[in-house]
């Protein structure tokens, strides 16, 4: 099986030094002030609001990434379907 990019990261030793910055308060506080400061150097023209949207949408995502790549992948069970016959128990 092909491991993904953040299961390679967690089978990392820096995994573990990564998680303690991660879930600590000052990168947390550093995250928030970055954005910010990446939305005060967002161009104010109205025709350009659209790629500043998804930029910060971009900045946003690796974010989150960041502060959660160490997590393990919940994984994924498949839902269990009712049958779509309604005579069924008829």
């Amino acid at each position: 099986m092909i491991k993904s990019p953040k299961e390679k990261f967690q089978s990392n030793p820096l995994c573990k030094i990564h998680a303690d910055i991660a879930t600590s308060e000052a990168f947390g506080t550093a995250c928030d002030y970055a954005l910010l400061q990446m939305q005060t150097e967002m161009p104010h023209d109205p025709l350009l609001g659209h790629d500043s949207h998804t930029k910060m949408v971009g900045a946003q995502r690796i974010v989150q990434i960041l502060k959660t790549i160490h997590e393990p992948q919940e994984e994924t069970k498949p839902k269990v379907q009712r049958s779509l016959n309604y005579n069924e128990g008829v």
